[in-house]
């Protein structure tokens, strides 16, 4: 099969793959030290033997569990299942005038792209690389289901960590990944049907269908497009390619140092409170034992043999004294003390936890706060995490809307639109995103209760009180139809403005404006 142009022969692009296998084994220490301690049961960098127990290292289970809220509070926060979490919105070069109406006909252009979102399995595989994610780095494929398949439309498959190889980035974004991975040879066809496999794969199809066969499938930009490159690096067999508009890899990080591609996530942060918090409780767990069941000291006195004595219930045993103040058995003082390893445990869990955002507005049995009180732990969470939850709007969010717009458009879905920011711009309004709009809200209510301080006349002058409430609702989420458009407004106060009008020249005895005199 033809390489596509740009790219090299398939010795550049397996020395492209080695580059980034180097720095794989760079991370891979740091990486494989993280799951054995958060996620050990997942398939792991050394460790790929299905139905093994890889959790004997483990021995407090707080960094276990608090994998799981994380992925599954960054999703809520992020990309709540079944909720539009962005919408369409006019960009920057949209005349101010023509915004208004031009939001209203995005309306449904939302929908749809969300409508496709809901009946795909990304609520499942996004779960699965925000696992990862608490690691450091996620990767999801986003590719372009065959309905004559009964597959969805939008197709998305979770890049598990150990297998995800990065190319180093020079840009603000991952854009060249590779991913090895084995599958069985039988499952090649099944998955590339139009794929080359050269002599040597089809006699192994062919003869050792349940032979595990190594490929490397990788994404690579090349000029304004992106290629899709599927090849066998021992026989340098180029099985599959295919071009795309936009990146159909979503690589998303949680915080990058300088000079580094892989992130590093809560996780590798709390990694040194991790290990010491599992020693604690190993150290803690050997003390209990040695409490429940503590050694012994016997005297070796020619009547009591403390090589063959077993101590044990119902057992009489000669011995040559009973005296307290000597005896010839004696348990023997361990020492411990198990209240400073309860304070050390609830200090690094308590660590833990809150890089997690296992418990982000306190424990459900604390005392019942108020929705103010709430808010304001929204935004100091997002204040702790801006840049990070700022990256994965970028890297991930805004990464899958104009992916997932380019294959409605392909499949005559939707219009062909960019998203880029001057024609057409996205509104996040995830709970997270909505936090900023929340902080303007309440600001906003603090303003109007010092302009209701002020004289009237000076208030009316100095505030435009009629379109607060189309302000409030938008910081609120409230859909457009519930509020008044502008024009809406300044014809019901021009109604208003002629009502009091006549109401003051009846009191004052004068005929209304155009009655007859």
């Amino acid at each position: 099969m033809d390489i596509p142009s740009g790219l090299g022969s398939v010795d550049d692009l397996i020395k492209r793959f080695s580059v980034a296998s180097s720095l794989w084994e760079q991370w891979r220490s740091l990486h494989q030290d993280a799951f054995d301690y958060s996620m050990p049961q997942t398939e792991t960098f050394t460790d790929k033997a299905p139905g093994k127990h890889k959790g004997r290292r483990v021995y407090d289970s707080t960094a276990v569990d608090g994998v799981g809220r994380f992925a599954s509070r960054l999703q809520a926060a992020l990309t709540p299942p079944w909720m539009e979490w962005a919408e369409f919105v006019a960009g920057s070069e949209i005349p101010e005038k023509e915004r208004e109406k031009i939001n209203e006909s995005m309306e449904k252009l939302g929908e749809i792209f969300f409508s496709y979102m809901n009946h795909s399995d990304f609520s499942n595989q996004d779960n699965s690389a925000n696992r990862d994610l608490s690691v450091g780095t996620g990767g999801l494929m986003f590719e372009e289901g065959d309905p004559l398949q009964n597959e969805p439309l939008f197709k998305f498959t979770a890049i598990p960590l150990a297998q995800l190889y990065l190319e180093p980035s020079t840009g603000a974004r991952v854009e060249t990944f590779w991913r090895k991975h084995s599958i069985e040879a039988r499952q090649l066809k099944q998955l590339w049907p139009e794929g080359d496999f050269g002599t040597e794969l089809e006699k192994t199809i062919a003869d050792k269908p349940n032979e595990k066969v190594e490929i490397l499938d990788g994404v690579l930009k090349n000029g304004l497009s992106y290629d899709q490159v599927v090849l066998h690096e021992k026989y340098k067999q180029v099985i599959f390619t295919q071009s795309y508009e936009t990146n159909p890899g979503i690589i998303f990080r949680w915080e990058v140092s300088p000079n580094e591609t892989y992130g590093r996530g809560p996780i590798i942060t709390k990694l040194d409170d991790i290990k010491t918090l599992n020693k604690v409780v190993e150290f803690e767990l050997k003390q209990a034992a040695l409490a429940l069941s503590p050694p012994m000291t016997a005297v070796d006195d020619g009547v009591f043999n403390p090589y063959t004595a077993r101590v044990h219930p119902g057992t009489t045993m000669p011995v040559s004294s009973n005296a307290s103040t000597n005896p010839t058995l004696a348990v023997l003082d361990v020492g411990g003390n198990f209240a400073i390893s309860k304070e050390m445990k609830q200090e690094l869990r308590l660590s833990i936890n809150t890089s997690l955002f296992v418990n982000p507005l306190g424990d459900i049995t604390d005392p019942v706060r108020s929705a103010t009180e709430n808010l304001i732990r929204q935004q100091e969470m997002l204040k702790d995490s801006g840049a990070s939850f700022g990256r994965l709007m970028t890297e991930k969010l805004r990464a899958i809307i104009v992916r997932g717009m380019e294959i409605l458009a392909k499949n005559g879905k939707a219009p062909a639109i960019r998203v880029d920011g001057k024609e057409v711009d996205i509104n996040f309004l995830s709970p997270i995103a909505k936090a900023n709009d929340m902080e303007d809200f309440s600001n906003s209510q603090v303003w109007y209760s010092m302009v209701q301080q002020l004289p009237p006349e000076v208030g009316m002058l100095g505030a435009n009180l009629a379109a607060l409430p189309r302000y409030w609702g938008e910081k609120l989420g409230i859909p457009a139809e519930l509020s008044s458009t502008e024009d809406e407004i300044k014809e019901a106060g021009q109604q208003i403005a002629q009502a009091a009008e006549q109401q003051l020249q009846q009191q004052q005895g004068m005929p209304p404006e155009g009655a007859p005199q």
